[in-house]
C-alpha cells in the first residue's frame, strides 16, 4: 500500500520493519477517517471518527514476493512501487521470469489455496491484468524476441484464456502484429520510425571544400543534434549499473544495454577526435 493517496499528505509515524515469508517490510502507522461527518455536531466529535491502520511497503523480498506485492486487494495499481519495479527488476531477473510468476500468480487465484476471499482475487486479479497493461506499454522492448515472441505468445494466450476480448487481449495481439512486422523488416525496435524517404534523382554540382570551412557553429549544432537523437531512444533501465557491467560477458543475460552503448560510443568518437586535434596541432 502506498502511504501517500489521493493526492493527500496523510499523517505517517514509521513503526518499524516486519520479516515475514521471506520479506521484509517497512511499516507505518496511518491515521484514517473511516467515517465522514454529516453534519456540524459530527464535526464537533471528529475524534470518533478516525482510526489508526498499520501500512507494509515491501522492502526487500524473493522475487516471488516482490510480484506479490503488485497486487493489491482493492484493485488498484500502486503505481510508484509498480514503476520501481518494471524500472529495475532486469538487475536481479529476466523478463520470462517475471511473466511466469505473474502468469502463475492469476491462475493460482482461480484455485483454493491463498487463503483470500473470492472479492480479494477478483481485486488482486484486476491488479495483475492492469500491470501486465503497462508493462506492455511502457517496456514493449521487454517481449521484442524474433522470431519467435515466446514471452508475447504466452500473454497472448493467457488472455484469450481468462479475460477473451478485454483490453489486454486486443493489446497482446496488436503488440505480437507489430513486433513481427518490425522483425520481418529488419527492426531492433518494436517502435516505427516513419516511412523510408524517396530519393528522386536531381542534377547537382558538387563543389570541393575543406573541413576548415565548416563554422564551429554548425559543427556544434550537428553534435548537439546527434545527441539529442540518442538521449531521445535511451532507455532507462538500461542505465542501471547491474545491466550495464554485464555488457562484455557471454552469460546469457537477454538484456543488452544497447541505448547506452550507442551514447557512450558517440562521446567517445567525439572525445577522441578533440583529443587527436589538440594533440597534432
Amino acid at each position: 500500500m502506498n502511504p501517500i493517496l489521493d493526492g493527500l499528505q496523510p499523517s505517517l509515524k514509521l513503526w518499524g520493519e516486519e520479516e515475514i515469508d521471506g520479506a521484509i517490510y517497512t511499516v507505518y502507522l496511518k491515521k484514517v477517517r473511516y467515517h465522514h461527518a454529516t453534519d456540524d455536531y459530527s464535526d464537533q466529535v471528529s475524534h470518533l471518527e478516525w482510526e489508526t491502520i498499520r501500512v507494509k511497503m515491501i522492502k526487500a523480498g524473493t522475487l516471488e514476493k516482490l510480484v506479490e506485492s503488485l497486487t493489491t486487494d482493492s484493485g488498484e495499481l500502486e503505481s510508484t512501487y509498480m514503476n520501481i519495479f518494471l524500472s529495475t527488476y532486469r538487475s536481479f531477473a529476466s523478463p520470462n521470469q517475471v511473466l511466469s510468476i505473474l502468469l502463475n500468480r492469476y491462475e493460482q487465484m482461480h484455485g483454493e489455496n491463498l487463503g483470500l476471499i473470492a472479492e480479494a482475487k477478483e481485486q488482486h486479479k484486476r491488479t495483475l491484468e492492469k500491470v501486465l497493461l503497462v508493462w506492455l506499454d511502457m517496456y514493449s522492448e521487454d517481449f521484442f524476441e524474433p522470431p519467435q515472441f515466446l514471452s508475447l505468445l504466452k500473454v497472448k494466450e493467457f488472455a484469450g484464456k481468462y479475460v477473451p476480448g478485454s483490453v489486454l487481449d486486443l493489446r497482446a495481439k496488436h503488440r505480437l502484429l507489430k513486433c513481427k512486422k518490425a522483425s520481418e523488416e529488419g527492426c531492433s525496435s518494436t517502435y516505427s520510425v516513419g516511412n523510408p524517404c524517396e530519393f528522386k534523382d536531381i542534377s547537382y554540382t558538387i563543389r570541393s571544400c575543406s573541413i576548415l570551412d565548416i563554422s564551429e557553429k554548425d559543427f556544434a549544432l550537428q553534435l548537439t543534434y546527434a545527441d539529442n537523437e540518442l538521449f531521445k531512444k535511451l532507455i532507462p533501465h538500461q542505465c542501471l549499473g547491474s545491466v550495464w557491467s554485464r555488457r562484455d560477458k557471454a552469460c546469457g543475460w537477454s538484456v543488452t544495454p544497447s541505448t547506452v552503448t550507442a551514447t557512450v560510443t558517440q562521446f567517445n568518437a567525439v572525445s577522441l577526435r578533440v583529443i587527436s586535434t589538440i594533440l597534432s596541432d
